[in-house]
């Protein structure tokens, strides 16, 4: 009797099996963003104190084409008639605003610092698509504003974010590109780490740095972590192999993917970096 049914139970198990998996992928494709993004919220009075008792810091709001606000600073050089601008995006955790007081850590620079939808006190909720169109927005802003020189404007990008500054390297005019911990693509890292899903073919959240890699003819700084445990270096490695301008590599070996910031080595790159524009 058992071999009269083994094949008919094989087949209700594979059955089951291909089931269970075919609802997994679905829900992985419509959950993806919740699985990509962690959005970090802040209160009005916390952001007010940001900029109280600072001249040089200024709140900034603004709406988006489909009625969102976003908020975040600017904090200026009023010693520079037109100062170069590094317009910040950060990782897909990170609520910018701890950047304020590291603001000297860019010697010379005004600096950017919006959060993405979903983020601090923005509004709405974050994908590729939508960080992609506020970044051209941000951009296109603030490039026209007193005190910011738009011959020299640095976009620096984290995690993620890396793939956002990428695609306003390639879409607007930059002088450089800053990248702290990037990868090749979000496809790519996704794939290598659970190998049996067609990354491929679920992520609307491709953030495909590599492909526009090669076309890219700016300077651009790549600080890697040595002992990342979220994204493997070689991601990193990979497109920096890709780049199509100068490049300026460099490792903090001991470092890992979320404290990379605390080696003296990754604020002294970035400074000779920008001096060097």
């Amino acid at each position: 009797m058992r071999t009269i049914f083994a094949p008919q139970k094989m087949k209700l198990l594979f059955f089951k099996f291909t089931l269970a998996y075919i609802v997994a992928l679905a829900v992985l494709f419509l959950f993806q963003d919740n699985l990509i993004y962690y959005p970090s919220r802040i209160t009005v009075e916390y952001a007010g104190n940001i900029a109280a008792g600072n001249a040089n810091v200024e709140q900034i709001t603004l709406e988006t084409d489909d009625s969102i606000t976003l908020r975040g600073w600017l904090v200026s050089r009023p010693e520079a008639e037109k100062a170069p601008l590094v317009i910040y995006y950060g990782g897909n955790g990170e609520e910018v605003s701890h950047l304020v007081s590291q603001a000297e850590r860019f010697p010379g620079c005004a600096l950017l610092l919006m959060n993405y939808r979903g983020y601090g006190l923005s509004e709405g909720r974050p994908n590729e698509r939508n960080l992609y169109r506020d970044a051209e927005l941000i951009y296109d802003i603030f490039t026209q504003r007193k005190g910011v020189d738009r011959e020299r404007i640095v976009v620096m990008g984290r995690s993620i974010g890396t793939g956002v500054a990428v695609h306003i390297a390639a879409s607007r005019p930059v002088s450089g590109v800053i990248l702290v911990t990037p990868y090749d693509s979000l496809v790519r890292v996704v794939q290598r780490k659970v190998k049996i899903i067609p990354a491929a073919l679920l992520l609307r959240n491709r953030f495909d740095s590599i492909a526009a890699a090669p076309r890219l003819d700016i300077p651009m700084l790549a600080l890697i972590a040595g002992r990342d445990e979220v994204i493997p270096s070689d991601h990193a490695y990979n497109l920096a192999s890709t780049w199509g301008g100068k490049l300026m590599l460099v490792t903090v070996d001991n470092a890992g993917h979320n404290n990379i910031q605390d080696s003296d080595l990754f604020w002294e790159s970035i400074a000779v970096f920008l001096s060097g524009l």
